[in-house]
Formats: structure tokens, sequence, C-alpha cells
């Protein structure tokens, strides 16, 4: 037997109706009637002199009620009310030659391009439009996917702004998925909702607080909005100086009404390498949505981590280093003695961790550098041991990513080599190293340097992009403890 449940949304709030029970429906028409509209009526999806939807235009919408009918079996599902009742969107209609072109985007969502058919009672939109959204408290999640919005027209042939939804649901905790089908209905009203920006200044893979020179700079606009201005104007604003952003500028087949997300980096990694303040920043009043309606200035701060002076080079021998470290790790030997440190395998080394890895967290920890230029080298090599030790008794189980080296050329895309369990052996040692029972020989990884010319960036850190977002819910998984020793990572 299916378990159905009916979420309505109401003055803003979500109540939640008793199985079998029936949702109302929701008046979202507009009073019908011919009239002249003019181009600007079109953008904005309504004609001024009868307040009816004419068919061309930008629309908000907003999901009124959803019926969830998940499949038997398995546990009880978290709850997820629907995240369409949450999220407000966007729709774009347009004509192109004798067709229709549509364009779903859910608020801070990814734009979704939809089929449309038409008939005199109804516009037909096919496709998968996907909102997403939080479960089970925050440690999961549920995603709608509408595969069917039919948008109801008057006799004159404009839309009513009622919309009857379909599509399919899904609500996961980890590896735990449940399915099942979705049923709901719409209103449209004419764009009336302004653009926003935002800017994520989060490290992939460096420290959680301050960002690698070579790390991309992403800006997100809640719908779509004219991309030139996002590209052209938003930059890293100090306190006495700013520095320009190079933006990626492919764009999405379907970016005729606008594009969401903006990826950038740095033109020079000197310049921001100073240790001062930055924001994000974009004052242009000219980001703006098909309607015209335009986006507040953008303003984000951060920071970035300094490093050192370009080297051939990046070893812990001496007291001269070029390493700039971040989270739980420290030097080991070296120095101005040039000490030998017995988990090293000679002199001095850079001992990252213990990190423990959960099932929710993880620990951001690991060191940067630049490798000076050298035309005559194609690889570059790191030197590197892991060690483990699971938290709880029993045998050693790694479901994260161990380490991860990354390489950047100035102005192009990091890449980034993750070495994961099954890509080396880890034995239980003879001895214990740092409390660690279990550990790899020492490794050689060579990777090829990124093309282009100029200085390398490298980052060494321990696990990966996906261990540092942690996978949350489900049955859960034991946690191990990991460090990484690295003896030099240079050119070969």
């Amino acid at each position: 037997m299916r378990r159905s449940t009916v979420f309505l949304a109401a003055s803003g709030s979500l109540l939640l109706a008793a199985c079998g029970a029936v949702a109302p429906a929701q008046p979202g028409g507009v009073d019908g009637g011919s009239s002249t509209t003019t181009p600007a009526d079109a953008a904005a999806g309504s004609d001024a002199t009868t307040g009816t939807l004419v068919v061309e235009g930008s629309y908000d919408v907003t999901f009124t009620f959803a019926t969830v009918n998940l499949l038997p079996g398995g546990p009880p599902a978290p709850p997820a009310p629907p995240p369409s009742l949450a999220t407000p969107a966007r729709l774009d209609l347009r004509r192109a030659g004798s067709a229709w072109e549509a364009l779903f985007t859910p608020r801070w969502g990814t734009p979704a391009s939809l089929a449309v058919s038409e008939t005199a009672a109804a516009l037909v939109l096919k496709g998968e439009a996907r909102v997403h959204g939080a479960a089970g408290g925050g440690v999961g999640g549920a995603t709608d996917t509408w595969k069917t919005l039919t948008l109801a027209r008057d006799a004159t042939g404009k839309l009513t702004g009622d919309v009857k939804a379909s599509g399919d649901e899904s609500i996961f905790q980890g590896d735990v998925v449940w399915s099942g089908t979705l049923v709901g209905g719409a209103t449209l009203a004419a764009d009336a909702t302004a653009p926003e920006l935002r800017s994520r200044v989060v490290s992939p893979i460096g420290p959680g607080d301050r960002m690698l020179p070579w790390d991309p700079i992403r800006v997100q606009a809640a719908e779509p909005v004219t991309p030139a201005p996002v590209r052209d104007v938003t930059v890293i604003a100090g306190p006495t100086t700013t520095v320009p952003l190079v933006f990626e500028k492919a764009a999405r087949p379907d970016s005729w009404a606008g594009e969401v997300a903006y990826t950038g980096r740095v033109s020079s990694w000197a310049s921001v390498m100073n240790g001062q303040p930055w924001v994000v920043a974009n004052t242009s009043s000219s980001i703006k949505d098909l309607v015209g309606l335009a986006a507040a200035p953008l303003s984000t701060p951060l920071k970035f981590l300094q490093l050192g002076f370009a080297a051939p080079e990046i070893g812990f021998d001496s007291d001269v280093v070029f390493a700039s470290l971040w989270g739980e790790s420290r030097f080991l030997g070296g120095g101005f003695t040039g000490a030998t440190d017995p988990r090293c395998e000679a002199g001095g080394c850079v001992k990252i961790g213990p990190a423990s890895f959960g099932v929710c967290d993880a620990t951001r920890a690991g060191f940067a550098g630049i490798l000076a230029s050298d035309a005559t080298k194609t690889k570059v090599g790191l030197r590197y041991r892991v060690l483990a030790e699971p938290e709880n008794p029993g045998d050693l189980f790694v479901h994260s990513d161990l380490v991860t080296l990354e390489l950047a050329r100035q102005g192009g895309q990091p890449v980034d080599t993750i070495v994961r369990p099954s890509d080396v052996k880890m034995p239980k040692l003879a001895t214990s190293i740092d409390g660690m029972s279990f550990g790899t020989t020492w490794l050689d990884l060579d990777v090829a340097a990124p093309a282009g010319t100029g200085p390398v960036g490298v980052a060494v850190a321990i696990g990966g992009p996906s261990a540092l977002v942690g996978v949350c819910g489900g049955p859960p998984i034991a946690r191990v403890k990991l460090e990484v020793l690295v003896e030099r990572v240079g050119w070969k």
C-alpha cells in the first residue's frame, strides 16, 4: 500500500493534512478578456489593460499544495515536506519561430529547459524541473522532480494563472533513498521578484577560513540575469586596490533567459597574498532579469592564504620553508640543524593530521606553496605516506579519500589528483607510528603539470573535496583517524 501525504502551503506556513485528505483547489486565475499587448507587457508576462497573463513572458511560480505517494517498503521516511512549497520559482516562456521555449528556475537553483506543446486549453511543459531542499532535521535531503506542468488558458488563449503539476519525489539520508510520485498545484503571477547575488568563498580543499589564490570565486544569481555585468564588473576589492577576476564564459545552451552560475579566478596571485582583507564586489546596476528588475550590489568578505616565494621544490630539511600550513599540520625535523625525525623518510617532513573522518564531518588540514617555472620539466612529484587507525576496535575500513594533490596555473582551473583507499595498500604495521597501527610504505605520486607557462601552485590536503563535504544520514559508518607524512613535492 502506498503512503499518501498531502502538504498545503497556507499563509506562508506548511500544514500537514491527514492521509486521504483532499487538498482544496487554489485560486490562481485572473480575469480573461481580449486586449492589445505591448512588448513591455510581454516581458513582464501581463497585460496592463486587463490584468490577464499573456503567454510570452516571465512569471513568479508559487506552489500551493503537493501530494506525495511513497512506494511501500523499508523504514519510515524522515519528515520531508516537498521543497517546492517553500521555494519560489521563475518560469520564462518565449516564442522561437513556430515553437515555444520554457525555462523553469527554482530560487537559487539550476534552470531546466522544458519542452512545450500547446492546445487551446493549455500549454503543457514536459521535462525534469528539480527543486531541492532539506529533510530529516537537516541530515538528509528531498528533491521534487516536476515532469509535467500544465498551464491553463482562457478562451482568448491567455494564461489563467492556474498550474497543475506531476512528477517524482525522492527523499534521502546517506545511502538510503525513498521514492514515490508527486502531484501538486501552483499559481502564476507576472514576475515581480528582483534577482539577488551571492558569492561562495570556501576553498574546496584548503583552509576553512581562507582561500587559496587559485581557488574558484563562485558568484550565484537567485534567478537568471544578464551575464555581462556579472563577469565584467565583479572584482576582488581591498582597502586601496582592486584585482580583476577572469570568468569562465562557457554559456549554457538554455541561457537565453540569462545565467545563474559564474566561476572566476583572480588574475594575479601575488596581488591578493598580502594579508589584507578583501571582498568579492559588484556595484553594477545593470544586473537585471528579463523584465528589468535589478539585483542589489554584491559584497562578500574573504581572505587569502599567504604563500611563500616560488621554489623548484618544497622540502622540509632546512630552516628555509616554502610551504604555508593550515589545520592540524606541523613540521617534523629539519630546522636550523637539519634534524632527522624518525617518522620522516630522511631529514624533515610535514605531518598532516591526525584527522578524524566520520559520517558528517571531516578535518581540513594541509599545506600549499608555489613551484617556480621550469620549462624543462613536465611532471610534479609528491613523496608521501599514509597512516590510519580505526577509532573503534576492529579491522581498518577507510571510507574517505586519503590525500589530494592539487596543481594550478595562474588563471587556469586547478587539477586535483586524489588518492583513494583502493589505490594503496595499508597493512598492519610492525610498530605503530603516532598511535597509528596501519599504514603504507613511502610512495611516489607523479602528476603531469597543468598546461601553460609560469609558476605552478601546489596544495596537498588530507582527504579530498568529497570528504570535506561529508555524507550525512543513513547507517552509521565507523570513524577512522588518518595522518599523512610528506617528504617533498617538486618538479620531476
